[in-house]
């Protein structure tokens, strides 16, 4: 349904983490970020997550996420710190 449509996403998601706070929509936020390149953003919501989120798998996969994302800044050559 939004695929290609990133900005949209992006929109519905900002919108919805307004309503209502949590780690899943910071996790698709940092998804669609990274999936546009736009890593620095992507680490600033994942690394958010543990602020509001105790479940251990979630934080898994948020870890998970960061380090695709590291690990893609380096294959770039780009500072994402």
């Amino acid at each position: 349904m939004y695929a290609g449509k990133y900005e949209e996403a992006l929109q519905l998601l900002d919108t919805a983490y307004a309503l209502a706070p949590n780690s899943k929509k910071l996790f698709a936020k940092a998804t669609v970020y990274t999936q546009v390149g736009r890593f620095g953003e992507a680490l600033q919501f994942i690394r958010t997550m543990p602020r509001i989120e105790a479940n251990p798998d979630i934080l898994a996969r948020g870890r998970k996420l960061e380090q695709t994302i590291l690990a893609e800044c380096a294959k770039q050559n780009l500072r994402c710190e």
